[in-house]
């Protein structure tokens, strides 16, 4: 019988007199071949969008069948990391059937588990596993454990706890949404009612997959507002040491998003951009983040916008709603982020609103040259030394047909005189 742990068990646990006295339990090691159980483990995430549409899997020791929920509508998670411990004497000293049992560990987180169990000093069987990519699908783990535990005189059962995820999953894991899983052995098979030496596991975790968007606008000088279509973005987070990690262009839709360094993101071909349209919408299509902080960079702006050299934050919480059951929001640029549609797309509201958004200035146009008045016509045309000189000084023809004159007034005061004076002589 399978069944996720709950808070149930720790009201059990902190009745029994004899927990905090040792434990013993059985070593994954013991036994002959055939005394062991193999255990595999599906890990699977499941966005929080379609948690309402999800048909919940009853976990039967049997491998799911493709067409299912569990498979279908999740996504398999690689560097899941999990403990295991031997709960059988916690199972004998309960008291309680194994149905009455396990359907009291059917809130518990593994956070609260793991802080138990710390608290008391109790060791895992197992610890530090990882689901890794051995199927196609992946988020596999394999591990075996004894059906039977030696020292209690009894068929074992054991608590397998999520405790983190690897880094380089490049996923974070709300362990306070997280749920163990408790396995009392034997297993039967539901349809031949022979004992299981396989059992397969769907543990899963609800996580806020997210595809943001936001509205490019340009602002104006005049102060109005349009929508800028064209401008390009890369998208990247930030490691440990603080240097910026870019979305490959080869990402994929589930959790195995790569990311790579580059030295020149505006140039680099091999990163995924994403371009707003005409209503200056941009989306991150086919792309799905997990919780954590990302930045959006401008690469290219549009032609009388200047590009914007801020890094703009994307801000994914890690669950939709927090401990009081108010809602979390995604935020881009500080803004608020509305969630998507029931079909995926971004509502017609966001559209007409243009929210979140993120703006680019107006470039300033520079002041234009003063030009010369065209008198051409009319008014007083402007004197300069060429029109001083055209008025004062005649042109080369006027020149000429002045001394022309001259030459004939002086020869017709010559004859004249001439004459006179011929005239006086012969008296």
């Amino acid at each position: 019988m399978l069944k996720r742990l709950s808070k149930g068990v720790l009201l059990i646990c902190l009745l029994l007199p004899m927990l905090c006295a040792f434990i013993s339990h059985a070593s994954a090691e013991e036994g002959p071949t055939g005394e062991n159980v193999e255990i595999v483990l599906h890990k699977r995430v499941l966005r929080d969008a379609d948690l309402s549409e999800f048909t919940p899997h009853q976990n039967d020791g049997h491998e799911a069948n493709s067409e299912s929920d569990i498979l279908a509508k999740t996504t398999a998670l690689d560097g899941a990391i999990f403990d295991v411990y031997d709960i059988t004497q916690l199972y004998q000293e309960s008291l309680q059937t194994e149905n009455a049992l396990l359907d009291q560990l059917n809130e518990l987180s593994c956070q609260f588990v793991i802080d138990y169990l710390q608290k008391h000093g109790d060791q895992p069987i197992l610890q530090g596993l990882k689901t890794n990519s051995e199927a196609e699908d992946g988020g596999i783990l394999r591990f075996n454990v004894p059906k039977y535990n030696r020292t209690l005189n009894t068929s074992a059962a054991y608590l397998i706890v999520e405790t983190g995820v690897d880094p380089s999953a490049g996923v974070a894991v709300d362990l306070n949404q997280a749920r163990p899983l408790a396995v009392v052995l034997p297993i039967l098979d539901p349809t031949t009612g022979q004992e299981m030496d396989t059992i397969h596991l769907y543990p899963k975790n609800i996580s806020r997959l997210c595809s943001p968007y936001f509205f490019k606008i340009g602002k104006k000088q005049d102060g109005s507002e349009v929508p800028l279509a064209g401008v390009s973005f890369v998208l990247y987070r930030k490691d440990e040491a603080g240097n910026r990690q870019y979305l490959d262009a080869r990402a994929t839709t589930n959790l195995s998003e790569r990311w790579k360094g580059t030295s020149d993101p505006k140039t680099d071909t091999t990163l995924s951009r994403f371009i707003s349209n005409e209503t200056g919408l941009v989306e991150l299509s086919g792309v799905y983040l997990s919780a954590g902080t990302y930045y959006l960079e401008e690469i290219q702006s549009v032609e009388g916008y200047t590009m914007s050299e801020k890094e703009i934050p994307v801000v994914i919480p890690e669950v939709s709603t927090d401990v009081e059951g108010n809602p979390t929001t995604v935020t881009i640029n500080g803004q608020l982020m509305a969630d998507r549609g029931a079909d995926g797309a971004v509502t017609t509201e966001a559209v007409e609103k243009k929210e979140p958004r993120v703006y680019n200035q107006e470039e300033k146009k520079p002041d234009p040259k003063p030009s010369l008045p065209n008198t051409e016509g009319k008014g007083t045309p402007s004197t300069t030394p060429e029109t001083l000189a055209s008025k004062v000084l005649p042109k080369t023809g006027e020149q000429l047909s002045l001394w022309l004159t001259i030459l004939g007034v002086l020869l017709v005061g010559t004859v004249v005189l001439y004459r006179k004076q011929r005239a006086h002589e012969n008296e």
